[in-house]
């Protein structure tokens, strides 16, 4: 079922929003996942990336059909070629695709995802407190607004 959801999602993506790049899922009301945001921008030269917060409706969507509905809004995820990644996994990926520092990406990877995912969990339970919060999602300028999907 899931694997057919993915197919599904991949002609969606392809066909009607012509979309074949990853997804960046974030949480658009707060600041430091938008100022992740803003470092990934500012690094993809090459306009890999596609854009929507976890508050939009495409978003919400993908999450039911593909019966990840219980995923928080606060993690961070990555859509890519079908698939779903989530936490550090999500993380690692998206600084590999943009070739972000080998050496140090290469020593992030030596610790166990569980490691690593625990640390992300403290951060994104405290997010708020520690980096504050928006009234409202990001607003992109006009030049990257085509690569945000809603």
């Amino acid at each position: 079922m899931a694997r057919e959801n993915s197919w599904r999602l991949n002609l969606l993506l392809k066909t009607h929003l012509n979309i074949d790049h990853p997804i960046i899922v974030f949480d658009g009301i707060c600041n430091l996942c938008n100022n992740a945001v803003n470092f990934i921008i500012r690094r993809d030269l090459k306009n890999i990336f596609f854009y929507s917060t976890s508050q939009s409706e495409f978003s919400r969507n993908y999450l039911i059909n593909n019966n990840h509905e219980n995923i928080s809004e606060s993690t961070v995820m990555l859509i890519n070629e079908g698939k779903l990644l989530t936490h550090s996994d999500a993380i690692l990926q998206i600084l590999e695709i943009l070739e972000f520092n080998p050496i140090m990406l290469r020593l992030l990877k030596i610790f166990p995802s569980r490691l690593l995912d625990l640390f992300y969990k403290i951060i994104s339970s405290n997010r708020y407190r520690i980096f504050g919060r928006r009234k409202h999602c990001i607003v992109p300028d006009s030049i990257i607004s085509q690569r945000f999907i809603v």
